[in-house]
């Protein structure tokens, strides 16, 4: 996972093919199945980037290696903070986001011009 534009600039730049799965992006190719086609080979010893904010498509994904990914991930300090004040015994599912909402639209990652129209409305629904 890149979290910074340098890194994901120097990520990209290196990279032997790039899948983009953000909808409102040139280029794009949300839902394309990675590494699923005649790339397949001739890609075996390089790089791929994958720039999504959706799970990937692919014969190589698995979903017990992205969970211990996902597992293995610590919040922030105040994020536990947050957790700990939900009373237990309890179920807690959170989906977090960096900002969300009419009152973030400013934000070049939450703009409705962002998104595709239904993408951005599942942004606010909850």
């Amino acid at each position: 996972m890149v979290e910074d534009k340098e890194n994901a600039d120097l990520c990209l730049r290196l990279s032997g093919w790039v899948y983009n799965y953000m909808e409102i992006e040139p280029e794009q190719v949300f839902d394309k199945p990675v590494l699923a086609g005649q790339e397949t080979e001739a890609l075996a010893t390089k790089d791929i980037y994958i720039n999504s904010a959706y799970t990937s498509v692919s014969p190589h994904r698995h979903h017990r290696d992205e969970q211990d990914v996902l597992r293995a991930l610590v919040p922030a300090a105040a994020v536990l903070g947050l957790v700990r004040s939900v009373s237990h015994p309890n179920q807690l599912a959170v989906h977090v986001r960096m900002g969300t909402g009419s009152s973030n639209d400013h934000l070049p990652w939450e703009a409705p011009d962002n998104w595709p129209a239904a993408r951005h409305l599942e942004l606010t629904e909850w």
